[in-house]
């Protein structure tokens, strides 16, 4: 049985309302994987099409995984999995231009 683990995907978007609001959403990788499970990808179309009405400013992604592994294979994967959510949101009418960031963080924050 494939386990999902805690890796995870932060979306974090700057919207402008009378004052700066972020929201953010999580989307969870098989082990050793940068590809998006189905139920994930479902959930973050349905996040994506919340975001129609919303004047957002920026789009910032961040990908991490776990200890396991090389510190340099983690931080290609984290970048893959990152790489791999900008380009839902790409395919999906959100507009390159507001995705100001898109870093693949390694296991940094799980050291902390």
């Amino acid at each position: 049985m494939n386990k999902l683990h805690v890796f995870i995907l932060c979306l974090i978007l700057t919207c402008k309302f009378t004052y700066a609001q972020k929201l953010t959403h999580e989307v969870y990788f098989d082990t050793d994987k940068f590809t998006v499970p189905p139920t994930e990808e479902s959930r973050l179309l349905l996040f994506i099409s919340t975001l129609t009405d919303i004047d957002i400013q920026t789009i910032s992604i961040y990908g991490f995984c776990d200890d396991v592994g090389a510190d340099t294979y983690n931080l290609r994967l984290s970048q893959q999995r990152a790489d791999a959510i900008k380009n839902l949101f790409s395919e999906n009418e959100i507009s390159e231009s507001l995705i100001t960031n898109v870093d693949g963080k390694g296991e940094v924050l799980l050291k902390i």
